[in-house]
């Protein structure tokens, strides 16, 4: 029943996205707003299945399958190998950071809606607004700059977010009664082995 309710979620999300491209060939001024989005949603968690154990292991396993330094330093006499693995474990490092801002789940969420920008507030005040042309924004949340890509896809917002070598699809799908509000995010690269689940949230209006 649950894989069956995925599989419907995933179908409902993909015609959306198609419905974006369509939309956004018609030019700027066919381009929807959707206001079902506009004012305050708080986590509801007993709705929500969201191991963030889950993708701290599988960082945890890539870490170790990258390939550490040799034991004798005489077989790199220059450096090189060192120099590289270095520039590993500084992009490692920079993945988990991303990873762990960008995934971190928000008690509670806020849109303010503009006829070309959405300005999204989590529970910790932290504001960040967007073009919703499809536009390049670079942002910034907690410790990570980051780029996102945000347009609209029918009643659904949808970014792409970029930081390094790290990719997410996130969508913000509100219910048809208003009521809910389904955030899905997926984790496009890195790859994991095996790979990482779609994460879903679900959020219930406050207001």
């Amino acid at each position: 029943m649950r894989h069956r309710l995925l599989s419907l979620v995933v179908g409902c999300l993909a015609a959306l996205l198609a419905e974006g491209l369509v939309v956004a060939q018609t030019g700027p001024a066919d381009r929807p707003t959707s206001n079902a989005l506009a004012g305050v949603w708080k986590l509801d968690r007993a709705k929500t299945k969201d191991d963030q154990d889950t993708w701290r292991r599988r960082l945890d396993g890539l870490r170790a399958s990258q390939p550490g330094p040799p034991s004798v330093s005489s077989a790199d006499p220059f450096g090189l190998f060192t120099n590289r693995t270095a520039q590993a474990n500084g992009n490692d490092w920079q993945l988990r950071s991303a990873m762990r801002d960008l995934l971190e789940v928000a008690e509670g969420l806020t849109f303010q809606i503009a006829p070309d920008s959405v300005t999204i507030t989590d529970d910790l005040d932290r504001s960040l607004k967007f073009a919703t042309n499809g536009s390049k924004d670079k942002r910034q949340l907690a410790a990570t700059e980051f780029v996102a890509r945000t347009k609209w896809a029918g009643p659904a917002l949808t970014q792409e977010i970029t930081v390094g070598e790290l990719l997410l699809t996130v969508v913000y799908l509100p219910s048809e009664d208003g009521r809910d509000m389904l955030v899905s995010i997926i984790v496009d690269k890195p790859t994991f082995q095996p790979p990482l689940k779609h994460i879903m949230r679900v959020y219930s209006r406050a207001n």
